[in-house]
């Protein structure tokens, strides 16, 4: 399984209440950006969930 995760109107950097809740269960998100959704991608993806 491929996760990914991408949005319409990605902000500038990553929450950082998100990096920490993530830092805590041993996953680093530092180096992170927010990633804009393409159709490319949609295209590419079995399934796709918004919100």
């Amino acid at each position: 399984i491929e996760v990914r995760s991408a949005g319409s109107q990605p902000a500038d950097k990553v929450n950082p209440a998100a990096v920490e809740a993530m830092a805590e269960l041993g996953i680093d998100m530092s180096a992170e950006i927010p990633k804009v959704l393409t159709t490319a991608a949609v295209k590419e993806s079995d399934v796709v969930i918004t919100m």
